[in-house]
Protein backbone atom coordinates (compact mmCIF):
# COMPACT_ATOMS: atom_id res chain seq x y z
CA UNK A 1 0.00 0.00 0.00
CA UNK A 2 0.55 3.82 0.24
CA UNK A 3 1.19 6.57 2.88
CA UNK A 4 -0.49 7.70 5.21
CA UNK A 5 -0.51 4.52 7.61
CA UNK A 6 -2.53 4.01 10.72
CA UNK A 7 -1.50 1.37 12.94
CA UNK A 8 -3.56 -0.11 16.22
CA UNK A 9 -1.97 -1.28 18.84
CA UNK A 10 -3.12 -3.28 21.99
CA UNK A 11 -1.60 -2.38 25.14
CA UNK A 12 -2.13 -4.87 28.09
CA UNK A 13 -4.54 -3.69 30.70
CA UNK A 14 -5.49 -0.61 28.50
CA UNK A 15 -7.96 0.49 25.40
CA UNK A 16 -5.75 -0.24 21.56
CA UNK A 17 -3.79 3.15 20.81
CA UNK A 18 -3.86 4.45 17.16
CA UNK A 19 -0.85 5.58 15.83
CA UNK A 20 -1.85 7.57 12.23
CA UNK A 21 -0.56 9.70 9.47
CA UNK A 22 2.63 7.67 9.11
CA UNK A 23 4.44 8.16 5.96
CA UNK A 24 7.87 6.01 6.51
CA UNK A 25 7.64 2.82 5.96
CA UNK A 26 10.49 3.11 8.88
CA UNK A 27 8.44 4.03 11.49
CA UNK A 28 9.75 4.21 15.62
CA UNK A 29 6.77 3.98 17.65
CA UNK A 30 7.02 4.69 21.34
CA UNK A 31 5.51 2.10 23.99
CA UNK A 32 5.45 1.83 27.41
CA UNK A 33 7.55 -1.04 28.92
CA UNK A 34 5.18 -4.33 28.79
CA UNK A 35 3.30 -6.75 26.31
CA UNK A 36 1.79 -5.20 23.49
CA UNK A 37 -0.31 -6.13 20.27
CA UNK A 38 -0.44 -4.96 16.88
CA UNK A 39 -4.03 -4.87 15.94
CA UNK A 40 -4.44 -3.62 12.34
CA UNK A 41 -2.43 -1.29 9.71
CA UNK A 42 -4.83 0.30 7.38
CA UNK A 43 -3.58 2.53 4.34
CA UNK A 44 -5.54 6.00 4.84
CA UNK A 45 -5.23 8.07 1.81
CA UNK A 46 -8.06 6.23 0.89
CA UNK A 47 -10.89 7.61 3.20
CA UNK A 48 -12.55 9.82 2.05
CA UNK A 49 -11.14 8.76 -1.99
CA UNK A 50 -13.06 6.71 -4.81
CA UNK A 51 -12.38 3.72 -3.11
CA UNK A 52 -12.57 1.72 0.03
CA UNK A 53 -10.16 2.28 2.69
CA UNK A 54 -7.45 -1.20 2.79
CA UNK A 55 -7.39 -2.60 6.03
CA UNK A 56 -5.49 -5.64 7.50
CA UNK A 57 -6.29 -6.99 10.73
CA UNK A 58 -3.78 -8.95 12.41
CA UNK A 59 -2.36 -10.16 15.76
CA UNK A 60 1.51 -9.42 16.36
CA UNK A 61 2.69 -10.10 19.52
CA UNK A 62 5.21 -6.75 20.47
CA UNK A 63 7.48 -6.93 23.78
CA UNK A 64 8.84 -3.69 25.03
CA UNK A 65 12.21 -4.55 27.52
CA UNK A 66 13.65 -2.16 29.89
CA UNK A 67 16.73 -0.35 29.47
CA UNK A 68 19.81 -2.04 31.13
CA UNK A 69 21.18 -0.14 33.68
CA UNK A 70 25.12 -0.66 34.79
CA UNK A 71 26.02 0.61 38.08
CA UNK A 72 29.85 1.14 38.81
CA UNK A 73 31.72 0.65 41.74
CA UNK A 74 35.69 1.10 42.65
CA UNK A 75 37.52 -2.41 43.96
CA UNK A 76 40.22 -0.22 45.47
CA UNK A 77 40.05 3.15 47.64
CA UNK A 78 43.13 4.96 47.07
CA UNK A 79 44.36 7.25 44.49
CA UNK A 80 46.19 5.43 41.35
CA UNK A 81 48.98 6.23 39.59
CA UNK A 82 50.05 5.96 36.41
CA UNK A 83 50.67 2.38 34.99
CA UNK A 84 48.71 0.98 37.94
CA UNK A 85 45.65 -1.27 37.09
CA UNK A 86 42.36 -1.54 39.84
CA UNK A 87 39.14 -3.44 39.68
CA UNK A 88 35.64 -2.31 39.20
CA UNK A 89 32.89 -3.83 40.09
CA UNK A 90 29.71 -4.08 37.73
CA UNK A 91 26.11 -4.36 38.66
CA UNK A 92 23.73 -5.15 36.30
CA UNK A 93 20.24 -4.29 36.91
CA UNK A 94 16.67 -3.97 35.06
CA UNK A 95 17.16 -4.94 31.22
CA UNK A 96 17.12 -8.20 30.25
CA UNK A 97 20.04 -10.65 30.12
CA UNK A 98 22.83 -11.43 28.02
CA UNK A 99 24.42 -8.88 28.98
CA UNK A 100 27.58 -7.67 27.15
CA UNK A 101 29.65 -5.47 28.80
Amino acid sequence: GEPPWAVSIQTEGANATLFDDLWDRETTLTLPVGSHLLTSVTETNSLGGDRAPCQREVSVPLVVRPLPRAELAPLVCKHLCKDEAAGIMVTLTHGTPPFTV
